[in-house]
Parts: C-alpha cells; structure tokens; sequence
C-alpha cells in the first residue's frame, strides 16, 4: 500500500511539472509570431535543431534506461525525456532510485547470503550409502563421513558442479555400523553452509542359515505282507528323504550300483514292493534314504525268506 501512495504522489508531481513545463512553449510562440518571417525561419531552424537533439537525447535515454529500474509508464510519459537526462521534475531522491541500477558506473549489492539445504535422504545398504539433498541456489557439494562422532577424522566425497540437487555416493562400509556425516555446500560467490551432523546405519547381512550336514535317521525297517514272489519293505524317518531298496542272496548287499526298487517322493512314511521274487529263498537288503541336503542314511543287516509256491 505504501508504494501504491508513493506511486500515486509521483505521478501528481510529474503531471504538475509537466503542464507547467508545456505553458512556456505556447507563451513563446505567441509572442514570436508577431517577429518578420526572418525571424519565423531562424525559428524553424531552431525548432529542427531541438528537435535532432532530442533525438539523439531520446537515444541516449533509451539506452541509459532500459525499463528495468522505471516503471514503463514514466519512462515514456509525455514530455519527460529532457527531465531524465537532467534529473529535473523529479521528487526527490526518485530519480537516483529510479535511475541508479541503469547507469553504467552503478554499483550492485554483494551476494552474502549462504545457501540454503533441503530434503536430505540416506539410501542405506550393508556396505554402500547415497545421500541426497536440494539447494536454493546453485552450489558445489560435498559429503564428510566417519563412525567418529565428531567428525575430527573421516573421509571426504564432493562434487564442484553448480547444481540444484545433489547425491553423493558412499562405498566401502562396514556392515551394521553407524556412520556420522556433514554435507557442505558453496555458491558461486564463496558463501558456505553447513549442514549439522547427522547418521545412519548400514544394513545387517543377511542371515546365512545354518548347512544341513546330518542323515536322515531310519528309525525302523521291516517286512510286510510277505509273499512267494513279493514282499513290501516299510521304514520310517525322522525327515523327509527319498526310498531306495537294494536286495542280494548273499551278504554284505553291494549298494555301490543302482537299487533295486526306489522312488524319487520326498517322505517321512517309505514303503517299497519287491516283486519277481524267487520262491523259499533267503534275500538280504539295505535301505537307503537321501534328504534335500544330500544326506543320505542306510540301515543293511536285514534279511526275510519267501514263502513255498
């Protein structure tokens, strides 16, 4: 509101100069049109060189003031350009405010205001950070970090570019550590702003389960419905493994080649059937189970004798 008034007060005060300014040329122009047509012609020479003068004053104005310290309306009222090459018609001190950032010699405030930073984000991992942030104006950057808590040692990271948003990416960390950090930025004119010191923790690493190194446990093996030619054979285990059966008429059994029955079926519960077996006959086996790990357990020693025809 203040500025409108103050606008509002200018404005009267150039309209006053300026109609007061307008009344001489008329009253001179009354005055010399009773002169001989000699004097009508020095007149109009006159006129034409006030007129080339104002030109190349106009020009100089133009330049001198190009609009970006006066408003529009007073840099081209009528009758105003003689007034802001001499400074007269104005208030006081309006034509220096105006005028003053237009001049050549005219002196510009120094940058001495420090940046200011924003939105700072950590993307942690076990052994890798990327800290991002923003800033106001344009700035280098860069990023102190130590697991010492006041920064007295630790390593640097930076960046001189000129830029808004800024990430600075951290290797070689220790898994599950704290880490403490500054970010330090600066502009174009050397203004520095520090931000606090802040932290983060890395990432745990993932827990490695434990390897299963242990054979299933065959907890019983039998025979079951015992026939001339067939039989089944049934065990049991304390995991879920595969079933293999290998069966000889001689002891110890050979298990180094392929069984002979087995099945692929993950299972607690195994119960294989033997068939094509010979009559009154006296067979030794071996029962194998494999678990997921490759764990394998056997239990040989057995023996069951087929019945008559």
């Amino acid at each position: 509101m203040k500025n409108s008034k103050f606008l509002r007060i200018a404005g009267m005060t150039f309209a006053i100069a300026i109609i007061a300014s307008s009344m001489q040329p008329l009253l001179a122009s009354a005055h010399e049109g009773s002169n001989s047509g000699k004097g009508n012609k020095e007149k109009t020479e006159k006129v034409k060189e006030n007129k080339e003068k104002k030109e190349d004053k106009k020009g100089d104005r133009d330049h001198r003031f190009n609009g970006k310290c006066l408003p529009w309306g007073i840099l081209h009222a009528w009758g105003v350009d003689k007034r802001l090459e001499n400074g007269k018609g104005l208030p006081a001190g309006l034509f220096k405010k105006f005028a003053k950032c237009d001049q050549p010699n005219a002196t510009t405030t120094p940058d001495t205001v420090a940046p200011k930073i924003s939105d700072i984000k950590v993307v942690k991992a076990t052994s890798t950070a990327a800290i991002s942030w923003k800033t106001n104006e344009s700035t280098t950057g860069s990023v102190k970090y130590s697991t010492n808590s006041n920064l007295t040692s630790g390593t640097t990271v930076s960046d001189g570019s000129l830029v808004l948003n800024h990430k600075m990416d951290l290797a070689g960390l220790t898994p599950d550590t704290k880490y403490y950090y500054r970010i330090t930025v600066s502009d174009a004119k050397g203004n520095v702003k520090e931000s606090s010191i802040l932290d983060f923790r890395t990432n745990v690493l993932p827990s490695v389960p434990e390897q299963d190194t242990v054979a299933p446990n065959i907890v019983y093996a039998a025979t079951a419905n015992l026939k001339a030619t067939s039989t089944r054979l049934v065990w049991i285990t304390n995991e879920a493994s595969d079933s293999k059966v290998w069966i000889s008429t001689s002891s110890p059994v050979d298990i180094s080649g392929a069984a002979t029955v087995s099945s692929s079926a993950s299972v607690y519960y195994h119960d294989i059937t033997l068939d094509n077996l010979a009559t009154s006959t006296q067979y030794f086996y071996t029962v194998s189970s494999t678990d997921s790990s490759g764990n394998r357990g056997t239990f040989t020693g057995n023996f069951f004798q087929t019945l008559a025809q």
